[in-house]
């Protein structure tokens, strides 16, 4: 340890909290854009996040207790206050040092994170918010760490309030970034055949007042090219929700996720008439095909647009309708629908170049489906 070293740690130690957490984030971000910054203060900063920030380690690198309650509020009022008062340009370094996206996450800090999170909803920091949004969209909108925060952001506003939508309805104003990756989280989350009405109600909310919120990811700039592929956008989890939403158990229009998440709650009527469900769906599917017509008049590349319907999603898609149309009659209702739907965001998307490249593996897939005269005519077309 170098004597730099030692007498930052020294001072820092003879602060109480919680200004020793002000001031270690404060000297973090000093350090890390100083002049003279270099590779040998890397490994200074990680022992000043894991020391003094979240209380990991103590003096002697030995491993902590768990965190008091208090002791959490106090790093998470710290944080909060750190990343309103920051320089904008400087927010998203800092926040990728504190929660990594190169290292598995310690269960104590992922679970910091999605508190964290889940307070910054509540008090709308959009400061925190978009760093978190470009953060899951680094590490993977559906990595076991995202998928971490999102569950505990429905558990939270879900399962605990019986009215969240006062907290999340203006959440695509507040960070597009994170609501898009937030949306892409949950459609993996949630099951495909039956997501709770009332998250599928609350997203339609969100794309009917700003459909822009599904093209924030084709905005980021990633620090670091190598820990980051490609912008999630949650348009195909969505389309797979409302494809497969005529397949939905209608003796019961409340999925078991809704009947756990408000059991204790007597003056939610849980049952809903099959037509809502279907209106819903139905609803949140034209906005869809709505969003990728004005994706093809944006001020977006096409390059960037083959982002918003990757192939291989669209693949995944099929072949999840493909095990759906087994179990049931091909001649039924439903599939009709569905296969309509799926007809509709194939024919939209190849029109906005929401959907590019060799499509061939696409129609072999398709011409195994239940017939449809509408996906016959779509994908016979796209093959001249």
């Amino acid at each position: 340890m170098t004597d730099v070293s030692l007498q930052l740690k020294n001072y820092l130690r003879k602060l109480d909290m919680p200004a020793v957490l002000s001031e270690t984030l404060c000297q973090i971000e000093e350090i890390t854009f100083s002049s003279d910054a270099s590779r040998s203060y890397q490994q200074l900063i990680t022992e000043l996040i894991e020391e003094f920030v979240f209380s990991e380690i103590d003096r002697r690198g030995q491993p902590k207790r768990k965190l008091s309650a208090i002791r959490e509020l106090q790093i998470f009022q710290s944080l909060c206050d750190y990343f309103n008062e920051s320089r904008k340009e400087r927010r998203l370094a800092i926040f990728l040092l504190l929660f990594p996206c190169s290292s598995r996450l310690t269960e104590k800090r992922q679970s910091l994170l999605a508190q964290l999170v889940s307070l910054a909803v509540a008090v709308k920091n959009s400061s925190i918010l978009q760093c978190v949004g470009m953060w899951m969209q680094y590490i993977g909108c559906t990595s076991t760490v995202s998928m971490y925060v999102a569950n505990t952001l429905l558990t939270d506003y879900f399962k605990v309030i019986p009215d969240c939508t006062g907290y999340l309805v203006d959440l695509p104003e507040i960070s597009p970034v994170f609501c898009a990756s937030l949306i892409v989280a949950l459609t993996r989350i949630l099951p495909e055949t039956s997501p709770p009405l009332k998250v599928v109600k609350l997203i339609s909310q969100w794309i009917g007042s700003s459909s822009s919120v599904c093209f924030s990811p084709l905005e980021i700039l990633p620090p670091d090219s190598s820990h980051y592929t490609e912008p999630e956008i949650p348009l195909c989890g969505l389309l797979l929700w409302c494809i497969l939403s005529p397949f939905r158990e209608w003796k019961s229009d409340v999925s078991s996720y809704d009947k756990i998440a408000f059991a204790s709650h007597d003056s939610l009527k849980l049952t809903e008439k099959s037509d809502n469900s279907s209106n819903v769906f139905s609803c949140l599917h034209l906005m869809l095909l709505e969003t990728m017509m004005k994706s093809g008049q944006s001020r977006y590349d096409v390059t960037l647009l083959k982002y918003m319907v990757p192939i291989h999603e669209v693949i995944r898609m099929i072949k999840i309708v493909s095990s759906k149309c087994t179990c049931v009659n091909p001649s039924s209702d439903a599939v009709e629908v569905s296969m309509s739907r799926l007809a509709q965001m194939l024919q939209i998307a190849c029109a906005s170049k929401c959907l590019q490249g060799n499509l061939e593996d696409i129609f072999k897939l398709v011409h195994h489906l239940p017939y449809s005269r509408l996906l016959h005519v779509v994908t016979g077309f796209g093959r001249k």
